[in-house]
């Protein structure tokens, strides 16, 4: 194992969770995502595993979705000191990293401002693939620890909050080019 393939799969996965912060599942689904359509995106909260690249794409959007709908945010990090395993042959890894979140939901439909929030815990779990020389997501999990609350929050008095309606921008220039493909060039 060299420690420019450990730095590559920590650099995805913060670009992973910018991604997923700003809402582009389509930059996840083409820059980090694997070429092999055999890949699962797993959940806690899913009955069965989303299968193919297509389909979680779609899922990212109508999860996204929902919680627009309802009014509601969420803030997702993850320590960025996960644990990557790899394989002898060097051509694939495992890794696991602790996160931690907000999810927030609107507490009452007749006050736009009263919402609750959730502190939780997960457990993110990748197999990657290296795949012409690149380092690619090929099965993710995600599983809920521990989750506190629920908080009653003013969203009247929120500092540091936006909601997703407001989320819709985009990343600056040249940043939907993945850290560790840009390094070579």
């Amino acid at each position: 194992m060299k420690s420019t393939d450990y730095k590559a799969i920590q650099d995805m996965m913060i670009r992973y969770e910018g991604y997923l912060q700003c809402r582009r599942f389509d930059l996840i689904c083409d820059h980090l995502l694997s070429r092999n359509e055999d890949m699962t995106y797993e959940r806690s909260d899913l009955e069965s595993p989303v299968h193919g690249k297509e389909n979680i794409l779609l899922f990212f959007e109508e999860a996204s979705g929902k919680i627009e709908e309802n009014g509601g945010f969420y803030r997702c990090d993850f320590s960025n000191s996960g644990t990557v395993s790899f394989s002898q042959d060097e051509k694939s890894a495992k890794g696991i990293w602790l996160t931690v979140g907000f999810i927030c939901e609107r507490e009452s439909h007749t006050d736009a401002s009263l919402y609750r929030y959730y502190k939780v815990f997960g457990q993110r779990c990748v197999d990657f693939v290296l795949e012409e020389g690149c380092w690619r997501m090929k099965n993710i999990s995600w599983k809920e620890m521990m989750r506190l609350g629920p908080y009653p929050y003013d969203n009247a008095k929120a500092t540091g909050w936006i909601s997703l309606k407001d989320r819709r921008w985009e990343l600056p220039p040249d940043e939907h080019t993945p850290v560790w493909e840009r390094r070579s060039k």
